[in-house]
């Protein structure tokens, strides 16, 4: 009843299956394990992906329906990151982007993220959206942060 790695499982596949959309060409994707989660300029556009704490490791207990019941929720943040000179452009060009990624990440091969090893997007839990406009002297960039809540179910 070993839990799987959140990292190998998740985190690793998530990337690839990000970048390897035809809707995200042009667009680096990336883990980012950095404190404060804003990438360079010279990285945007981007989508930063992350894990947002706290995680949850349920284990057997009166909610579980056997001895060898276990369940584990992990919140993963994406960041989507555009940078322009027009303010319509940038809006344009974010809110594409978040329309895409809410659309992929609610597929149904991405909603039943790894049906063999029992990873999954929570249903019930609704995807997280928070925005920010930065405005440097030179740069203006805007971003748009997307949680979304995946449990592993490990019997």
């Amino acid at each position: 009843m070993a839990l799987l790695s959140p990292y190998k499982y998740l985190m690793l596949p998530l990337g690839e299956r990000i970048q390897s959309d035809p809707r995200f060409e042009g667009i680096n994707v990336f883990i980012d394990r950095s404190e404060k989660k804003v990438p360079s300029t010279e990285s945007i556009p981007c989508i930063n992906y992350f894990w947002i704490p706290p995680a949850y490791d349920m284990g057997r207990g009166s909610q579980a329906s056997g001895l060898n019941y276990r369940r584990f929720q992990i919140d993963i943040g994406l960041g989507i990151w555009v940078i322009g000179n027009d303010p319509g452009q940038i809006d344009e060009a974010l809110w594409q982007l978040y329309a895409d990624l809410t659309d992929f990440l609610t597929s149904p091969g991405m909603r039943d993220f790894d049906a063999n090893n029992g990873i999954t997007l929570r249903d019930l839990v609704p995807i997280k959206v928070e925005g920010d406009y930065t405005r440097k002297e030179t740069d203006p960039m805007a971003s748009i942060l997307v949680g979304a809540n995946y449990e592993f179910f490990v019997t």
